[in-house]
């Protein structure tokens, strides 16, 4: 059962509009409705629109689309097998797809996500073009990262946690935003040193009406895996 749910083109589709794990707005992806090889894609059935499009896959690809063909031996056999298990579990979900599609998804204010996103990354080239500042630190803080400090206090935790990293203009590059209802996770890489300084995420939190810093430089797991295994050599 766990190797047939692991291969299951239902549970790979539906945990695919997850925003944890696809960076999009939130709801884009569990809303969003596209056309693969020929067959449209969306939540209702769609393990079993999947499994049909790779099974079409070498007559509708075209370009560079096309470059994994040599695979269609392996896939089409796994896609056939696949099809009718997927079926029975899309029907299983379909109080749930359904409901996402013809609910859910037609109340989703699109714009209002679109600024919001929008709004996050103006935040976040603001933030950086001072961000050896303290101070413009402490007014770019959202309350739970400042806490019960004062803005002395503040400004002491930063240089203490090592917060206070002195970006030369334009130096940075936003990598991935994940927004999450009114929290958002983004990955910050250095362009001058990013072969040297390995990445890390900030975490922001949406308080009244715009983004505010709830964490910075919270290093990623790989990162830390990285300085562990250095440190033990």
């Amino acid at each position: 059962m766990c190797i047939i749910c692991a291969g299951c083109s239902t549970l790979a589709t539906l945990d695919r509009r997850s925003s944890k794990n696809y960076p999009y707005t939130e709801m884009t992806n569990e809303c969003k409705v596209y056309e693969e090889y020929g067959i449209k894609q969306q939540p209702v059935y769609s393990g079993s629109r999947n499994a049909l499009s790779n099974i079409i896959y070498p007559f509708k690809c075209y370009g560079e689309a096309c470059m994994g063909v040599i695979f269609y031996p392996a896939i089409l056999p796994y896609s056939l097998i696949d099809l009718p298990f997927s079926f029975v579990a899309d029907t299983i979900a379909l109080p749930y797809t359904y409901n996402l599609q013809f609910n859910v998804c037609p109340s989703v204010n699109w714009a209002a996500l679109s600024e919001k996103r929008n709004l996050l990354e103006e935040r976040i080239c603001f933030y950086y073009s001072d961000y050896s500042n303290p101070e413009h630190l402490w007014a770019l803080a959202s309350s739970g990262f400042k806490g019960n400090m004062t803005k002395e206090e503040f400004i002491a935790y930063l240089y203490k946690n090592d917060f206070i990293y002195p970006f030369k203009n334009g130096s940075f590059v936003t990598e991935t935003i994940i927004i999450d209802k009114n929290k958002a996770r983004v990955l910050i890489y250095d362009k001058l040193t990013q072969y040297t300084t390995l990445p890390w995420y900030d975490y922001w939190r949406y308080e009244g009406d715009t983004w505010y810093i709830d964490q910075p430089n919270r290093k990623t797991e790989y990162s830390l895996m990285l300085e562990k295994q250095k440190f033990q050599r």
